[in-house]
């Protein structure tokens, strides 16, 4: 849904510099110097994480405890040997970038763009930088734990779907198998499993603090309670993360399970013969009136539509049939059955939108 929202203005662009950028981060007056003072020679894309700013809740302080002192942690990290990864908050392109590989559409090469992202410029012997001076804040207000939860879980199910040798050792970046392997060595060696538990929080979570004091990011009274129901939280979202495919991402129901034409059958494909590619001028979306929250996420809704007159039923399935296509799977398969029971189904004529085959 984000990228069939970037797709006009991306075309409409005319300019070599080009900034996507969510409207939740909070751009400083030099963001955009920020962002250019990171380019260097080899640089592919220049990004900055969120990291997580006046929190006005429990859940939202546990929100920070994600993104400041482990993630962003833990990227700068990745950056620092040479292994930066792409983060879809804000991102700085030049064009010829993006277009050596296809233009903004190739970005629908995995299910989400930071992953494709980063693929895309790795392809291409190139970097990706964070931005200098630290990441751009975003305000984080009243948060649930529900909604920590699933932001978590959706976005540890997409590592391990795109990145899945880059996932696997994640499990040793907390610090639960560090205390219990201090708790197993007091037993063996008949001393405090307290003492040995305090000593391993001690060691992990005062740095933390400190790093955070000195970044200014945020710390209050119970961020070390905090940091250990994180710590607890990370085994419970990495196992997860390996046994469930489906996440819901603003109202939308997605799956990782789904075929994606991701970057590297992309690349082998562009290697292989040449292949036909039906290019219509315009493609018809089928819509049922009951899943018309679905239909925000499709290219129809991100492009100015009008309606069109409905063609002959015969004619209509087989339009529907050839539009709708595996990536859309639950979409279609309503589509079909409305069909055949009769229901009665929109259709809107939209300008073309070149998904990759």
């Amino acid at each position: 849904p984000k990228l069939n929202n970037c797709v006009r203005g991306w075309d409409a662009s005319r300019y070599d510099w080009i900034i996507l950028a969510d409207a939740n981060v909070l751009m400083p007056r030099d963001y955009i110097q920020r962002l250019l003072a990171s380019w260097r020679r080899r640089t592919g894309l220049v990004c900055s994480m969120p990291v997580g700013s006046r929190p006005r809740n429990l859940w939202a302080e546990l929100e920070c405890a994600f993104l400041n002192t482990f993630e962003a942690r833990w990227q700068y990290c990745a950056e620092a040997i040479g292994l930066g990864f792409a983060q879809g908050k804000s991102m700085l392109w030049r064009r010829e970038v993006i277009d050596r590989v296809g233009g903004i559409r190739a970005l629908n090469s995995e299910i989400i763009e930071d992953a494709a992202a980063t693929k895309l410029v790795r392809h291409q012997d190139l970097t990706v930088n964070l931005v200098v001076g630290g990441p751009f804040e975003q305000p984080l207000g009243v948060r649930g734990f529900r909604d920590v939860w699933l932001r978590q879980a959706r976005w540890a199910r997409t590592r391990r779907k795109t990145f899945p040798l880059f996932y696997a050792p994640e499990i040793f970046a907390g610090a639960a198998l560090p205390a219990l392997a201090a708790a197993y060595s007091a037993i063996n060696f008949e001393v405090s499993v307290a003492a040995a538990l305090f000593g391993v929080a001690l060691a992990w979570y005062v740095p933390e603090i400190l790093l955070a004091r000195v970044l200014k990011w945020h710390v209050s009274w119970r961020m070390s309670l905090i940091f250990i129901l994180r710590d607890l939280m990370l085994p419970i979202v990495y196992i997860d993360a390996w046994f469930t495919d489906e996440f819901v991402w603003r109202g939308n129901e997605m799956t990782v399970r789904e075929e994606e034409p991701s970057v590297e059958r992309r690349q082998r494909h562009h290697r292989g013969a040449a292949h036909d590619r039906c290019r219509p001028d315009m493609v018809f979306i089928a819509v049922l009136g009951f899943c018309s929250r679905a239909a925000s996420s499709t290219p129809a809704a991100a492009l100015r539509s009008r309606e069109a007159p409905v063609p002959a039923p015969c004619d209509r399935y087989h339009r529907c049939a050839n539009i709708l296509s595996g990536r859309d799977r639950s979409c279609r398969a309503r589509t079909e059955s409305a069909l055949a029971s009769g229901v009665n189904v929109r259709l809107f004529s939209a300008q073309r939108y070149d998904a990759p085959s």
